[in-house]
């Protein structure tokens, strides 16, 4: 049985919209891109005037030579006429059992140090119990679904009060988040960069372009909090799953925070360090999680 429909002529110009966002996001010739997808620049140049129609195959390379993500492959093939490649569950809560099992996995396995899981907007989507350090004395308005890291941070109400270092890490969040909005394009990110760097203030970052997207970054990041008397010094890495085939699980991120002195380390690991009635508190969110 076949999987493809008909294509109506506003859909295939829908394509080259498409396909001419990410150009300009990747920096990215029409030429360059018929080359390292192999199909003729004449073909392409079709394809994206909405005056041919790709093939699956074609369309699989455009999205693998632009790095589009699995939500966007799926729009190409959806408005060429085909079925789409990646799953995309009707409700955002569904995950696949296998993905959630491995997050669980990891996060208990990161366990006496705490780890995050959140999703394309920063929301928090799981966390382990060691995470309750980042959520203590936050105000219930912060903490309800969906309960942002971001905006813990750097609301006037958050935890940013705690953090040692605070103006760097708000800048530096703030550009993360800047060139992730250029990058994707996504109202929800551009709308949450505004309203943080209001917050913000004078920590407001410039605001960053698709030119900027491909800038280095670093691959942690150092900051210190304050929890019950003691300061804890964290080095911070985000990991994505590999290879996903799940929409939803391809824009899951996983945060983990390492101790990074000697002291931290050994209060994490005190038997208690982390209170019951904040082990508490992170039970109950995990309660409204999505994993």
């Amino acid at each position: 049985m076949s999987t493809q429909t008909a294509a109506p002529a506003q859909h295939l110009a829908d394509v080259g919209e498409v396909l001419r966002h990410w150009r300009g996001v990747r920096r990215i010739s029409q030429m360059e891109v018929a080359h390292m997808a192999e199909v003729s620049p004449r073909h392409l140049s079709f394809v994206e005037n909405g005056h041919a129609r790709a093939s699956r195959e074609v369309l699989r390379r455009l999205g693998a030579v632009l790095d589009l993500p699995l939500r966007e492959r799926n729009r190409l093939l959806l408005a060429t006429g085909y079925a789409p490649e990646y799953r995309e569950a009707a409700d955002a809560a569904v995950h696949d059992p296998a993905i959630v099992a491995t997050l669980r996995q990891i996060m208990e396995a990161a366990q006496p140090f705490p780890a995050v899981v959140f999703d394309r907007h920063w929301n928090v989507v799981a966390l382990n119990a060691p995470a309750a350090i980042f959520v203590e004395d936050a105000p219930a308005h912060l903490l309800e679904p969906p309960l942002s890291t971001l905006r813990l941070l750097m609301h006037p109400d958050g935890i940013g009060h705690r953090v040692e270092d605070r103006e760097r890490l708000c800048a530096s969040m703030l550009h993360r988040l800047a060139r992730q909005s250029a990058a994707t394009g996504d109202p929800v990110l551009t709308d949450l960069h505004r309203e943080l760097a209001a917050y913000a203030g004078e920590l407001l970052a410039e605001p960053a372009t698709a030119s900027a997207v491909g800038e280095e970054q670093e691959i942690a990041e150092h900051f210190r909090i304050h929890y019950r008397g003691h300061l804890l010094a964290f080095i911070s890495t985000v990991a994505t799953i590999g290879q996903p085939r799940d929409v939803l699980a391809s824009e899951l991120a996983i945060e983990t925070f390492y101790p990074a002195d000697a002291v931290t380390r050994e209060l994490l690991t005190q038997p208690g360090f982390v209170t019951p009635e904040h082990v508490a508190l992170v039970e109950g969110l995990m309660g409204a999680s999505q994993l």
